[in-house]
């Protein structure tokens, strides 16, 4: 897989440090230093993760909110611009198509964030249902590069090289500012159970890899000798495994339903399908 595996902006780094291994049509870091220092290092102080290799697909245009009200099982009307949410797209058995965070970003502008396996498929069904909308469908996976810092120190360690008050940014908020004098949208969310923010940097392709370069590179500047790692996948894993958070693929898939899987948080139902779920539940 090696010639043909795609890469993200930080693929430099990773084969110069990291333990490399195919994920999904990615080549991506397994660990560096080691799994379990980089699971304790964002369960004590913080570590920095790629998430590059996750999709990124905007949603833009009046008719965006009927559509992701229509295609995912929370209520994208109650998201108010810079907010965010946990969901789920479904196949018409009700099995899951991807879980994911859903991002509002302006009244008519929404991204969504598939997983790897998913990146092509998702784009490819939002595409499909959205023929009678008034809506444009984009995939910018591969123009937005996109971290997640982590762990208990992750604002402290942000705060450093962040133009905003990150206290300010809540749990499932964003706010567009500047890391290490780079425009970037961050958020506060994350998949490891820890306090943390994902990153996305806006406009870099992966052949122009600058400023993804630099906020990366700042980030564990600041970090350094204090407790921060960067991270792989392994630390990954084992940090949302302990946190109790479902894999796609692995945990969740076609064949299995939100209220199956215990992701019922994420699913917002009418009281008349409330009425008809509850019959089933019992069974």
């Amino acid at each position: 897989m090696g010639k043909s595996a795609r890469k993200t902006h930080l693929h430099g780094f990773h084969i110069r440090v990291g333990h490399m291994v195919p994920f999904a049509s990615f080549l991506m870091p397994m660990w560096y230093k080691g799994i379990i220092p980089e699971h304790m290092a964002v369960r004590n102080f913080a570590g920095i993760f790629d998430i590059s290799h996750m999709g990124r697909v905007l949603i833009d245009g009046p008719g965006a909110e009927s559509l992701l009200n229509h295609v995912t099982t929370n209520d994208v009307s109650t998201l108010v611009p810079l907010s965010a949410q946990y969901s789920t797209m479904c196949n018409e058995q009700g099995g899951i198509k991807d879980d994911f965070i859903l991002y509002r970003l302006e009244k008519e502008e929404f991204l969504v964030v598939p997983n790897t396996i998913n990146r092509t498929k998702d784009y490819e069904w939002l595409v499909n249902q959205s023929r009678d909308c008034d809506v444009k469908v984009e995939d910018v996976s591969d123009s937005i590069a996109m971290f997640a810092v982590q762990g208990p120190r992750a604002e402290q360690t942000l705060q450093k090289i962040c133009d905003e008050d990150l206290s300010k940014v809540e749990r499932f908020k964003c706010s567009w500012t500047r890391l290490a004098g780079v425009g970037v949208l961050i958020s506060r969310t994350g998949y490891t159970g820890e306090d943390g923010f994902e990153i996305f940097v806006w406009d870099v392709p992966t052949t122009k890899p600058d400023n993804a370069i630099s906020v990366w590179n700042a980030v564990l500047e600041i970090g350094r000798g204090k407790g921060m790692e960067p991270c792989g996948l392994g630390a990954r894993d084992t940090l949302r495994l302990e946190a109790g958070m479902c894999l796609y693929g692995n945990d969740i898939d076609e064949g299995i339903t939100p209220m199956e899987a215990g992701i019922g948080f994420g699913q917002q139902y009418s009281p008349e399908e409330a009425q008809r779920l509850i019959p089933t539940l019992k069974t």
